[in-house]
């Protein structure tokens, strides 16, 4: 064989080699058997602890400031008559040595000139009623007692009703508390609704007796006023002579002021609601009978 042959026969021969190298390589791969997991639902009892926190309820004190504005009140005005004159006419009374010491603590707060005349009580009224049917207004304010001339008064136009001045904050202090006065004092100030006046002082007729001529009489104290005449008349017998029974006011201008408690206690008043005189009714007779008796 030629050299020529032999290496025809030499490629031909690692031709195929290498061909049955690669016809194995591409042959079918040898089954492999592989077992797949089966999933398998299976339930799970876990225990949890879990730390519950223990609620606990606590009251909470909380402060809570509120700021508040006030509306500004105007300051009260004491000298707005500041300059002017008023002149009061007083009795001798105990009311009247009681307000004097205060007249300049007034004229020093509210620049007021304050003039005063004092009187009798009889001089006083009588100086009064003059001055008011005259119209003079010398006096400009004077005690006057209600249940004595109040109507008649009031009636005349003698008064000045004070309502309109007690309700302007212009004109009353807010401090001044009219209700203060109660409403017994105050009613008998007052006609169809007009207060005429102011209550200065509440006073009411008092007995004082002697003990020792009660004793003597061999009396007790009278507990009505049917018993104070027979009670006075005993006593009167029995104390010395020139004593007299009971003392009583008596001048013209007091004998109401008087006479009033015996009207009352014999459960009647001056007048109806309608103003009408009730003296002649049989309860102020027997009180005019007893007063008189005395």
């Amino acid at each position: 064989m030629s050299g020529k042959a032999k290496r025809r026969a030499f490629a031909l021969l690692a031709l195929m080699v290498v061909l049955s190298m690669v016809l194995s390589a591409c042959a079918a791969p040898t089954p492999v058997v592989v077992e797949k997991e089966k999933v398998v639902e299976k339930p799970v009892i876990q225990t949890v602890v879990v730390e519950k926190e223990k609620v606990v309820e606590k009251p909470v004190v909380q402060t809570v400031v509120i700021e508040i504005t006030p509306t500004p009140v105007p300051e009260f005005n004491w000298k707005q008559r500041a300059g002017e004159t008023i002149t009061l006419g007083l009795s001798q009374h105990p009311w009247t040595n009681a307000i004097l010491p205060y007249i300049p603590q007034f004229e020093e707060l509210t620049g007021i000139k304050v003039q005063y005349q004092i009187f009798a009580e009889a001089q006083l009224r009588d100086k009064m009623l003059i001055a008011l049917q005259a119209g003079s207004g010398e006096i400009d304010l004077w005690p006057s007692l209600k249940s004595r001339e109040g109507l008649k008064y009031f009636r005349a136009g003698y008064y000045e009703p004070l309502n309109k001045y007690l309700e302007d904050p212009n004109l009353t202090p807010p401090g001044y508390n009219l209700d203060d006065f109660g409403a017994g004092p105050l009613g008998g100030e007052t006609f169809d609704g007009q207060i005429v006046g102011i209550p200065t002082i509440v006073e009411g007729p008092a007995i004082f007796y002697r003990k020792d001529l009660f004793e003597k009489a061999g009396i007790e104290f009278p507990k009505t006023m049917d018993d104070l005449p027979k009670a006075a008349e005993a006593c009167m017998k029995a104390a010395p002579e020139g004593t007299y029974g009971v003392t009583l006011r008596g001048l013209p201008p007091a004998v109401a002021y008087t006479l009033g408690p015996f009207i009352r206690n014999y459960g009647c008043d001056w007048r109806d609601e309608k103003g009408n005189s009730q003296l002649s009714s049989p309860n102020c007779q027997r009180a005019i009978q007893a007063y008189v008796d005395l």
